[in-house]
């Protein structure tokens, strides 16, 4: 398996090690493209390909591609191209993370270490759940929400597009936060 992130920041890299450990790391490649380089940084050996602007040129040598960017409108943009150019999108999940069986998770989503993600969960396309964070039953995540480390979601929430929860969020249960929701580092929700 060969994927390419768009992304070679240290979350990028943890995606990488999420993809990794998931495979025998001998059975998956991972390769990088980001506009956050100098010339000198773009070099096989570290794994470091191109910019954003070379995706259509290298797209089509991987399986695969996933976007590991925290912003959640450069996540949105950069997934967008991926599927016009027609690359399968990727979906990363820790292996230390645990998910049920019945939640839904789409395409593009990364969820990292330590995570659970509760029964009849639904994540949309390029969600990032990240380390240590906690969905209780029917919880909702729409596309291209980021929630931060150790967020607390409860049951029956309702998390709307593009939000971004930062760390340390607690929501109440059956709490509907709108589209585009920021949540500083510690906020509470509820009802």
């Amino acid at each position: 398996m060969k994927t390419l992130i768009l992304g070679a920041g240290g979350f990028g890299f943890a995606v990488r090690e999420a993809l990794q450990l998931a495979a025998a790391p001998s059975h998956h490649e991972v390769h990088f493209l980001d506009d956050n380089l100098t010339p000198k940084d773009i070099s096989p050996k570290i794994d470091i390909v191109g910019r954003f602007m070379d995706l259509q040129k290298v797209a089509h040598s991987y399986d695969n591609a996933l976007v590991a960017l925290g912003r959640n409108e450069l996540r949105q943009a950069q997934m967008e191209a991926i599927q016009r150019i027609g690359i399968p999108l990727a979906t990363a999940i820790h292996p230390s993370a645990v998910i049920s069986p019945l939640a839904c998770i789409e395409a593009g989503s990364i969820i990292m270490s330590a995570s659970v993600v509760s029964i009849n969960c639904r994540i949309g396309r390029g969600v990032i759940i990240n380390a240590g964070t906690i969905l209780d039953h029917n919880a909702i995540i729409e596309d291209w929400a980021h929630l931060g480390v150790g967020c607390r979601i409860s049951g029956g929430v309702h998390i709307g597009r593009s939000s971004m929860l930062y760390a340390g969020c607690v929501v109440g249960y059956g709490v509907n936060m709108e589209a585009n929701t920021i949540a500083a580092a510690g906020s509470v929700f509820r009802v």
